[in-house]
């Protein structure tokens, strides 16, 4: 196996991994959550292979996933080593899964190895990926490890050392978020730091609570002063109070500057979005959040008057780039997975490529022998 060498923005990276795993994470009601040191993904670009980074957090992130029937998965990044031309980065992937008996962990990395005999017929799979992920440390100089505990969850880990890149990342904060104050109310306490800390990154001054009533009582504080809050974060499954319920509430608060509302969620739906708008928010924010996403719809938020504006955040520039230069073009589509392959036709028919599905390889083969994709 030979590592590709490019520079990359690991924010990138990170939000297609965690949108790979986002849909199967939300049938089991379960909450993704990411943390990395805020200067790991907003102050340069890195130099590295970003598929087989990609691959190794993938296979954290789809066990944890399909280990973990209620909770929350947590992806978190940090630097521990900074050399003039590297980094050496740690990854951890944490749920609140079955975990794993003492005895188990020294195997888990050998090949075609899982806890015991009942996972695999329960949950299917080899063990495989977690062999692959030690294969990939070790071509990228680092190492992997785990951290259980039976009945509480697990900790997988990988370190791999990445080039500095001579290409700088600006991260260009918009000048109508630099300064505004910003309620974020979460009851994660996991949630709640990784998102108080990029909002920090950008600028923001951030006040962090954890329930709804407590937003309500920050915001009525504030608004009797003359630092009122320009913009209010709510996670929408909160107890008690939840999100969408905080909204309606403020909305019924005799204000002398209301803030403009952000509805975050793990759970994502139209009829949550129509909900939000009908609430008074301005806009959808899907867990877990990255740097870039987070930035855009702030500063789009802001830039509308009382925060009227549409639910919804401008297309992508790879969803433009597919739309204007690849539209009618034919695509065969090779998924096993009925959710999976509901998921990718829609997104695929969505930016106008033509999609044809194939069940399994050897439709896909058949298929290929007959129509030039």
């Amino acid at each position: 196996l030979a590592l590709e060498q490019t520079d990359f923005e690991l924010d990138t990276v990170l939000g297609k991994v965690c949108a790979l795993v986002a849909g199967k994470a939300q049938d089991k009601d379960l909450e993704l959550v990411m943390a990395m040191d805020p200067g790991l993904s907003c102050t340069q670009m890195l130099r590295g292979d970003p598929t087989r980074v990609a691959q190794a957090l993938l296979n954290y992130l789809g066990n944890a996933v399909k280990f973990t029937e209620r909770g929350s998965i947590l992806l978190r990044g940090r630097v521990l080593e900074d050399s003039a031309t590297d980094l050496l980065v740690r990854f951890e992937v944490q749920d609140t899964g079955i975990g794993i008996a003492p005895e188990a962990l020294p195997r888990l990395f050998d090949a075609f190895e899982q806890a015991d005999g009942s996972i695999t017929r329960r949950h299917g799979g080899a063990g495989l990926g977690l062999t692959i992920n030690r294969r990939l440390a070790q071509l990228m100089g680092g190492a992997v490890g785990v951290e259980s505990t039976p009945g509480v969850g697990s900790l997988f880990w990988i370190t791999v050392r990445l080039g500095k890149s001579a290409a700088p990342l600006t991260v260009r904060v918009s000048a109508g978020l630099r300064g505004r104050r910003v309620l974020l109310a979460d009851d994660l306490p996991e949630a709640r730091a990784a998102l108080g800390d990029m909002l920090s990154v950008l600028g923001l001054r951030t006040t962090a609570v954890e329930s709804g009533a407590a937003a309500l009582e920050a915001i009525v504080a504030a608004d009797a002063t003359d630092d009122p809050f320009d913009l209010i974060l709510l996670d929408w499954r909160m107890p008690v109070l939840d999100g969408l319920e905080t909204a309606r509430c403020l909305r019924d608060l005799a204000l002398a500057r209301s803030p403009v509302g952000v509805l975050v969620t793990a759970y994502d739906g139209q009829n949550l979005r129509e909900a939000a708008r009908q609430a008074g928010l301005y806009t959808v924010l899907v867990k877990p959040v990255t740097l870039s996403v987070l930035h855009d719809a702030l500063a789009q938020a802001m830039q509308r008057p009382n925060g009227q504006g549409p639910a919804t955040l401008s297309p992508s520039a790879a969803e433009r780039t597919l739309r204007r230069d690849y539209r009618g073009a034919r695509v065969l589509l090779a998924e096993d997975n009925v959710i999976n392959q509901e998921v990718a036709l829609e997104l695929l028919r969505e930016v106008g490529l033509t999609a044809d599905l194939a069940v399994d390889g050897a439709q896909a083969v058949e298929k290929a022998q007959q129509i030039a994709y």
